[in-house]
């Protein structure tokens, strides 16, 4: 099916929706999720604000079991089997 039906890239405008969106889907579910929230995020607030969030965000993915795997995909160098946890 064509990327333009999938949620993420239905929300994106322009011709790179599926540019971004074919690689944010072989993404842990949740690095996925926070990419697209950091991009709303981007167009409602300031830098500062933005940046604070971002610095949240990625604390609370690193004490995921997806981080763990995706560390230990890269070092056997393969594709990471992501779990959404």
């Amino acid at each position: 099916s064509s990327c333009h039906s999938w949620p993420v890239a239905t929300s994106l405008s322009g011709t790179n929706a599926c540019a971004w969106s074919v690689p944010a889907a072989a993404m842990p579910p949740m690095a996925a999720m926070v990419n697209k929230e950091m991009v709303n995020i981007a167009f409602e607030t300031n830098l500062a604000q933005g940046i604070l969030t971002e610095r949240r965000l990625f604390q609370i993915l690193t004490a995921t079991q997806d981080k763990k795997e995706g560390m230990t995909a890269f070092v056997e160098k393969r594709p990471g089997v992501w779990k959404g946890r």
